[in-house]
């Protein structure tokens, strides 16, 4: 059945809802705001005003001088500048960065197409001599207001150095530590996957591959992970309620309002981690995830699968009746294994999920099984990378200014492939326009002339298989090629 177009007569979860699939039609739906109701003439200024903004405000930051700062951790987008502090050590230090988007892709344009504000975030963190943390980031991309991260942590860790880290030394001079023990309560990105755990600052893809729309996103919860050189475990329990519209722009940038219990727990081997003279780092991730999904005609329950371009490569039937709705029907489990490795200034990134979850359309109901792997290599032309594999520019001698005298600029060149295969018992749940399977592969090209700064650009070819036919004879779409470009340019501070 084809989709239809929400009435702006029926806002609230159920409009949200229905625009998640809206895409998929020759009409691209805008994101609600107060903008979009405004008129055209002044939506185009407003857009080129807010695009001028952004562009000074990322020119601006690339002129000005180097900020002396500890560098960011790929998987924890901490705070750089120290902002306050006290004799007893409390320490308040305020970081973030600003992400401009370009996407252009050859298929139906999509609200996200264009020149975007993807991302603009700040982080805010208090932490104490006690191992206590406050963490809050809030994001103003994509012209809303949202809180990504708001969580409160506790640290064990032995005494000695507060910057060293758990893990693998490495050239760049990261030190290991024997162990870490850390617990989060609230808001925040659960362990789990291998690229969904990289911070979108270090990404070497403007956009996560196809794998990224088969991890869960930020949810509210409690975790508990141990660190140790060669060893990394991880367990929590989460919840998401429906009526919280809190988004997770990481995952799907639209943002699906989800509800559930879950459970996740991941282990992380490092067979050549506790080596600080060893030249190759390995890492072995396994991750498990169970929970409970059971929607309801506000709130189905189901998230969308993405391609690279960011078009829905599987939606599910939303019609405007309770009969024509595909909703969670319970279950939902996740298998998640993965490997990541470094050899001299090449780095290697294996994973594959699994999927399954129930689902009913009326009377009918089906468990479903969705897979998907992506692979990627990086090689780092210049420059070095840090303990948690992003790249980072190559330190100089300082200078009077505080900046670095003859720094080599970091350059990275990757390729990827990935694939995805839904479920064939799909047929009668999804809509004309979903593909049966994918196959993508992409180039990209990133820059990073100094900490924080980062222009990255990749090209995304991806082969779509013909969907099924609509229960009401329309014929799947299928046989067709999406090319995607992404741009992205991104200061940080």
């Amino acid at each position: 059945m084809p989709l239809r177009s929400p009435s702006p007569a029926r806002p609230g979860p159920r409009a949200r809802a229905l625009r998640r699939a809206a895409p998929l039609t020759a009409t691209p739906l805008t994101p609600a705001s107060p903008a979009a109701t405004l008129p055209a003439a002044l939506r185009v200024a407003t857009l080129r005003v807010t695009t001028l903004l952004v562009a000074a405000l990322l020119v601006a930051a690339l002129l000005a001088p180097a900020v002396a700062a500890r560098a960011q951790d790929a998987r924890d987008e901490g705070g750089t500048l120290r902002v306050a502090g006290d004799d007893a050590g409390v320490r308040v230090t305020l970081g973030g960065y600003v992400q401009a988007d370009g996407r252009w892709a050859n298929l139906a344009p999509t609200a996200g197409d264009g020149v975007l504000l993807r991302r603009a975030r700040l982080v805010l963190e208090v932490t104490t001599p006690e191992g206590w943390q406050l963490r809050l980031q809030p994001d103003f991309g994509r012209g809303r207001a949202l809180l990504q991260d708001g969580f409160v942590a506790w640290r064990r860790a032995p005494a000695g150095d507060p910057e060293a880290t758990a893990g693998a030394a490495t050239p760049g001079g990261e030190r290991p530590i024997a162990y870490e023990l850390v617990a989060r309560l609230g808001r925040f990105r659960p362990a789990f996957g291998v690229e969904r755990t990289q911070s979108s600052a270090t990404l070497l893809f403007p956009e996560r591959s196809l794998v990224n729309s088969f991890m869960p996103s930020r949810l509210g919860g409690v975790q508990v992970a141990l660190t140790r050189p060669h060893l990394e475990l991880s367990a929590g329990v989460f919840r998401a309620a429906a009526a919280d519209v809190a988004i997770d722009t990481d995952g799907d940038p639209d943002g699906i309002p989800l509800g559930g219990r879950d459970a996740a727990a991941r282990v992380v081997l490092r067979p050549l981690g506790g080596d600080p003279a060893h030249p190759a780092r390995v890492e072995l991730h396994l991750g498990v995830m169970a929970g409970h999904e059971r929607g309801v005609e506000e709130s189905p329950g189901l998230e969308r699968f993405l391609t690279p371009g960011q078009r829905p490569a599987l939606a599910y039937r939303s019609g405007e009746t309770p009969q024509t709705i595909v909703l969670a029907d319970g279950g939902r489990e996740r298998l998640a294994l993965g490997v990541q490795a470094v050899a001299g200034p090449v780095h290697a990134l294996v994973e594959g999920v699994r999927l399954t979850h129930r689902v009913r359309l009326d009377r009918e109901r089906a468990g479903l099984a969705h897979l998907a792997w992506a692979a990627r290599a990086g090689w780092l032309l210049r420059g070095r990378r840090g303990a948690d594999f992003d790249v980072r520019p190559r330190p100089g001698a300082a200078t009077e200014r505080g900046a670095a005298a003859g720094a080599v600029r970091g350059v990275e060149l990757g390729v990827r492939a990935a694939g995805v295969r839904f479920d064939p018992a799909a047929a009668p749940f999804a809509t004309s326009a979903s593909a049966r399977a994918l196959a993508s592969g992409g180039l990209a090209l990133a820059l990073v002339p100094r900490v924080g700064t980062r222009i990255a650009a990749s090209w995304d070819v991806t082969r779509r298989a013909r969907g099924w036919d609509a229960p009401d004879g329309t014929p799947g779409r299928g046989g067709r090629v999406e090319h995607a470009l992404g741009v992205r340019v991104q200061q940080g501070f």
